[in-house]
């Protein structure tokens, strides 16, 4: 759950904070956890259709419960949706004692958890990291102990060689080559 309150504030950005307080247990006198107290659980059922009829058979009055039989393709699996997401695998906290969860946008990349309501809260980060600077630089194609130069070091060279050695260190920032063209040409003009 806490990976989907992340996802939905974050990544969709449709709230801008989601907070869940989580009730003490017994202690709810809401419609919904009365309505339930009306089914028998102890029923014996071996398919979706038993439940069906067992939810509609459950009350009678002020009217049956209506039952939407749902099929499996609208049930959706959010750890199969959410796995191509850089979430943490495991929990980061221990959810048996939360009381309150709550992902807000300010904080990306984390969620705050209080274990009483009255208590402060704690920041948990809930997304991967990279571990260590060689999967950086692998991923620059650059070998262990190099490193990129910034673009104005390349000023004192001459502007076709210097365009040439940058290019090759970065051949995917073809953007910046006429950036770097009118940086030398500003360097070339009178005022400099």
């Amino acid at each position: 759950m806490f990976r989907f309150i992340h996802y939905i504030v974050h990544k969709t950005k449709l709230l801008d904070t989601i907070r869940i307080t989580f009730p003490e247990r017994g202690h709810s006198y809401l419609e919904c956890d009365k309505n339930l107290g009306l089914v028998n659980l102890n029923t014996h059922m071996e398919i979706p259709k038993d439940w069906f009829e067992l939810l509609r058979r459950s009350r009678v009055r002020p009217s049956p419960f209506e039952v939407v039989e749902v099929e499996q393709e609208i049930i959706k699996t959010w750890d199969t949706f959410l796995k191509n997401e850089k979430y943490r695998k495991k929990c980061p906290f221990p959810i048996q004692k939360i009381k309150q969860i709550e992902s807000v946008r300010e904080h990306p990349g984390f969620v705050n958890c209080k274990t009483s309501y009255r208590g402060t809260s704690t920041q948990h980060s809930i997304t991967i990291t990279p571990k260590s600077n060689k999967s950086l630089t692998a991923k620059n194609g650059l070998e262990e102990g190099e490193f990129e130069l910034p673009l104005p070091a390349y000023k004192d060279l001459s502007s076709e060689f210097a365009l040439e050695l940058w290019l090759s260190r970065n051949p995917k920032k073809q953007s910046e080559v006429k950036k770097f063209q009118n940086f030398l040409l500003f360097l070339k003009s009178p005022w400099v």
